[in-house]
């Protein structure tokens, strides 16, 4: 059985995908890209402000006597100061990382656990921008040296070139997550030295959910490619999707919607897989969790079920 599925043209199918995937350039460029990216936004949302201890008249220089006179650290000290911030309960204390302060100016950072800033990363959604970038142009390669034609002319099953491009988007989903975590490994130990394995159920959740979204958008992205079958087309679609900015025109649908039914509290946008994803953090409500599932699972099925359709009915020349 395992010998009959390893030569099936299937799984032929797959591996050749995955190969032409780690064979583009593109797809080592991204990552390099978004690795950029991310260092440089670590730098923006661990970074204390320092204005939040001038503000109640204290110098860093001042509490860094006080640390040395009262035998405390700045992390104890700076607490009672960021209250109202979202990376509040914990920070870097300035005098452990002297080299950190030689690049980096003050070197305090706030120090929230893995899944914390692991979920702050995500909710950029720099992740999806990137997808929308490679996807269009993965598929769309294909067809541009006219190989595709070929390539249905020999296989029995005109379907299963481009479910196999579905699962590839499933390992390409995966990639991307363990890509995102060794980011947040990589980032926190530059800015704080340190990193807290603070993981519970809801950590666990999140991890699965965020992938479930992930994947989604992949295969919405692989749809769309499909659908088009034009490079530009498609780049411009998914790059507007994954920006946000098709949000724009459906937040003026819902207002509508909500003039003819103002008692309505119906909104299109929360069904938009780049709102979900930038909102979605550890420890949400299980009612937005719920809600992010379905999203996901229905157009993971739509898009699939889209792409077999117009792929059969398609006349690739």
């Amino acid at each position: 059985m395992s010998k009959k599925w390893f030569n099936s043209d299937f799984n032929k199918l797959v591996r050749y995908d995955l190969f032409r995937m780690k064979r583009t350039k593109d797809f080592w460029n991204l990552f390099l890209i978004a690795f950029i990216l991310y260092l440089v936004c670590g730098y923006v949302f661990l970074k204390v402000d320092i204005s939040i201890v001038s503000k109640n008249g204290n110098s860093l220089n001042s509490l860094i006597e006080l640390e040395k006179k009262e035998n405390s650290t700045i992390e104890d000290l700076l607490r009672g100061y960021t209250e109202t911030y979202e990376y509040s309960t914990d920070i870097a204390s300035y005098s452990d990382y002297d080299k950190v302060k030689l690049l980096w100016g003050e070197g305090i950072y706030y120090n929230e656990s893995f899944a914390v800033f692991f979920s702050t990363c995500y909710r950029l959604t720099i992740h999806l921008l990137m997808i929308a970038i490679f996807i269009p142009l993965f598929v769309e390669n294909e067809y541009s040296v006219g190989f595709y034609k070929n390539l249905l002319n020999s296989i029995r099953r005109r379907y299963l070139p481009i479910l196999s491009k579905f699962v590839v988007g499933f390992i390409y989903s995966l990639i991307w997550h363990v890509f995102m975590g060794i980011c947040t490994i990589v980032v926190k130990l530059f800015y704080t030295g340190r990193i807290k394995w603070t993981m519970n159920k809801q950590c666990w959740i999140y991890f699965l959910v965020s992938f479930i979204i992930t994947y989604a958008f992949v295969c919405v992205c692989l749809a769309v490619s499909e659908i088009f079958h034009r490079k530009s087309i498609s780049l411009i679609f998914c790059i507007t999707f994954s920006l946000g900015l098709l949000s724009l025109p459906i937040s003026v649908v819902d207002t509508l919607i909500n003039s003819v039914y103002p008692n309505s509290d119906f909104r299109i946008t929360r069904y938009l897989l780049n709102e979900i994803a930038a909102k979605y953090y550890v420890g949400i409500i299980s009612e937005f969790v719920n809600r992010a599932v379905v999203v996901s699972i229905v157009c993971i099925v739509i898009s699939v079920a889209l792409s077999v359709i117009i792929n059969l009915r398609r006349d690739y020349r």
